[in-house]
């Protein structure tokens, strides 16, 4: 019993050494901005009756061109596609950041990390976030179910 607990931890212990690497926690400091924009259909221009809301968090280290997200929302409707754009609270923008990009499959809840942006594209979301936000798009509404703008965490 002893020597399988201590191979389950031995076990353990690797996925985590190995895991913690990938995330840039290790070798140094990270420079990571953490962002939050809470999702509702009032957010959007215009503003879409839903009974869809949510959360997005994103992390950018733009030294390490690395941004994650962490989307949850609610509601019968099912994602199509999630984006981050630029653009004021009251306008709508350009997709900058396309999260089906990922690689991950977008769903209710869903979350994923890539390196595949370029410095030129993460930093200015990093430096000025309420200046973009989140939208989550659905068949029943393709130009955008609920959307929030991005700020610090």
């Amino acid at each position: 019993m002893r020597r399988r607990m201590g191979v389950l931890l031995g076990a353990v212990g690797m996925v985590a050494a190995l895991a913690v690497p990938a995330l840039g926690l290790v070798g140094g400091e990270t420079n990571a901005t953490s962002m939050v924009a809470t999702l509702t259909g009032g957010g959007e221009v215009p503003a879409v009756a839903t009974r869809m809301a949510g959360i997005a968090r994103v992390t950018i280290d733009v030294d390490k061109r690395l941004i994650c997200y962490d989307l949850s929302v609610t509601g019968k409707r099912t994602p199509v596609a999630v984006h981050i754009h630029e653009g004021a609270a009251d306008a709508n923008g350009p997709i900058v950041i396309d999260f089906g990009a990922f690689g991950q499959k977008i769903a209710r809840n869903s979350k994923g990390c890539t390196r595949q942006f370029k410095k030129s594209v993460l930093n200015p979301i990093a430096a000025n976030p309420t200046g973009y936000y989140v939208n989550v798009h659905t068949a029943a509404n393709p130009g955008g179910e609920v959307r929030g703008q991005l700020a610090n965490d």
